[in-house]
């Protein structure tokens, strides 16, 4: 894993040609993340290409690696999701936190 956000190429084309250009990012799945947000579906998802055997494939993020990305366990994850809570609010969820470990850094230097 490197220690930069590598951009793998951008989404051209149909619903594309009407969104931003961070909407149509996508990044290689070497790099670190980047910033999540709340997502309002769309195909505005974060993505990352991932290199198969036979071919590139391009994916969003599911929602328990946002949750992941964001520091929080898997236990926490499937709690949330076993409430009956959509992948949408998941997303969302991920999207309206903060790093976990980022909030401890903080805390720590406050007291």
């Amino acid at each position: 894993m490197t220690d930069k956000l590598i951009l793998a190429g951008m989404l051209e084309g149909g619903v594309y040609d009407k969104l931003t250009d961070q909407h149509c990012r996508v990044y290689d799945a070497a790099g670190i993340a980047p910033a999540i947000h709340t997502c309002a579906g769309g195909n505005t998802e974060p993505k990352v290409k991932r290199v198969d055997t036979k071919a590139e494939i391009i994916r969003k993020l599911t929602p328990r690696e946002c949750w992941r990305l964001m520091g929080f366990e898997d236990s926490g994850f499937d709690k949330a999701q076993q409430s009956g809570i959509s992948n949408t609010q998941l997303y969302k969820q991920a999207g309206n936190s903060i790093v976990r470990q980022v909030l401890e850094a903080i805390f720590a230097q406050l007291f």
